[in-house]
């Protein structure tokens, strides 16, 4: 099992997106068949009036004014849309003048939205009928670059509201309608539904990323978070202490190993020469060349039980103070308990080395010391980068092994 399987056990990270940090997936470029050649052509101008609207809402436009410009039409647009105006023509008079200039407002906002629009739609249209036609390679990085926007939406939306099954999907449908009842007897259904409009389309503008970094960082904010959505993921891990991690080793028919030593019965038989059979025969399987000579009488059986043990290690960085075992309290301890028998991980809370130190009398190490497997180093949320440290690694995890022996009884 990966260490990065053993975080992701416990942990919940917040899935913001900031401005420069887009998933940018490779253009798929090459021998293109003409009929898809001739097919994405015809849908060019729509995948062109899509990937800008696309860009408005993920604010990866060089011109945030223009973005809020559309976003206060919208909104002043909804208004209008969303407000009762009937006869209000007719009945503009008896209005108060402030009202009207308000209506006159909404009115125009929606006639230069919808205005606007068009126009842009048809000047797409105009261009690409006056100059040459689109390439293949500009077709499909056009397309590449809408599908990796709808991408990264559908992923913020689904890690949102997180529904498995139809179940899930009623309950979630029970609990929120009434809230939503009880909140519209206190906001008007125009006020509300500018809110939701206003709030998603500031998401992912550069101001709202960068608060939400910030307050990402406080640390009772993600315990809260963690607190709030623990059925969303899954179980905590288990704690496990030195002993029963010996008991289940000692007692797991999947760890436990039977290795049967010849040797002489004139041989000086100790600890280091059984050591150095138990490791051949473990990792070569060539104990016994030595004795092609010599008959049965003179060799002596010995049964040993080996059981291994794997530890890893978890690491966070920690700005200037570097790499450290200190972790998110949600992301479990320093090093967790890999158990071979029911393919389970343990909280350890102490280290290797003094486990090491509570071997049973009758148990004996086979190494010197443990194995320690090269780093894997992960991103912020754990997610695999590489074997070598970078700007970008923020957490690191790394195995420790070692096998313990044990002489049956005859």
């Amino acid at each position: 099992m990966s260490s990065r399987d053993v975080i992701k056990e416990t942990e919940y990270h917040a899935r913001f997106s900031i401005c420069g940090s887009r998933d940018s997936s490779r253009i798929l470029t090459g021998d293109v068949p003409f009929e898809i050649i001739k097919a994405l052509s015809n849908v060019y101008p729509i995948l062109l009036i899509l990937d800008s609207w696309l860009d408005c809402i993920l604010w990866t436009t060089g011109d945030t004014a223009l973005n809020l410009i559309n976003l206060l039409l919208v909104c002043i647009s909804l208004k209008f849309a969303a407000s009762d105006t009937t006869g209000s023509i007719y009945e503009i008079r008896n209005l108060y003048i402030e009202s009207a200039i308000f209506f006159v407002l909404k009115l125009l906002s929606f006639q230069f939205l919808l205005i606007s629009s068009i126009y842009y739609v048809n000047s797409v249209q105009v261009d690409l009928n006056r100059f040459e036609s689109p390439t293949v390679d500009e077709i499909v990085s056009t397309a590449d670059s809408v599908v990796n926007k709808l991408r990264l939406i559908h992923s913020q939306v689904t890690n949102l509201i997180k529904i498995e099954n139809f179940k899930e999907l009623i309950l979630f449908c029970i609990v929120l309608s009434p809230l939503q009842w009880i909140l519209l007897q206190f906001v008007q259904l125009d006020t509300y539904l500018i809110f939701v409009v206003a709030a998603c389309s500031l998401y992912h503008s550069n101001w709202i990323q960068v608060t939400m970094r910030v307050i990402w960082k406080c640390i009772y904010v993600r315990m809260a978070c963690y607190k709030h959505l623990k059925r969303y993921i899954s179980p905590k891990l288990k704690n496990i202490t030195t002993r029963q991690i010996w008991k289940s080793k000692m007692t797991g028919r999947d760890d436990l190993h039977s290795v049967t030593l010849r040797i002489k019965n004139t041989a000086n038989i100790n600890d280091e020469l059984i050591k150095t059979l138990l490791l051949n025969r473990i990792g070569t399987g060539e104990s016994e060349e030595y004795l092609e000579n010599v008959s049965e009488k003179e060799l002596l059986q010995v049964e040993c039980n080996v059981i291994e043990f794997e530890f890893i290690e978890n690491q966070r960085k920690w700005g200037p103070n570097g790499w450290m075992p200190k972790l998110l309290p949600y992301e479990g301890t320093n090093f967790t308990f890999s158990s071979s028998e029911n393919k389970t991980l343990y909280r350890y809370n102490e280290t290797p080395i003094i486990f090491q130190e509570y071997i049973p009398p009758n148990y004996y190490w086979l190494e010197d010391d443990w194995t320690k497997k090269l780093w894997k180093y992960y991103d912020t949320k754990w997610s695999f980068i590489g074997l070598n440290d970078s700007p970008e690694c923020f957490t690191r995890s790394r195995e420790w092994n070692r096998r313990a022996y044990s002489i049956r009884d005859n």
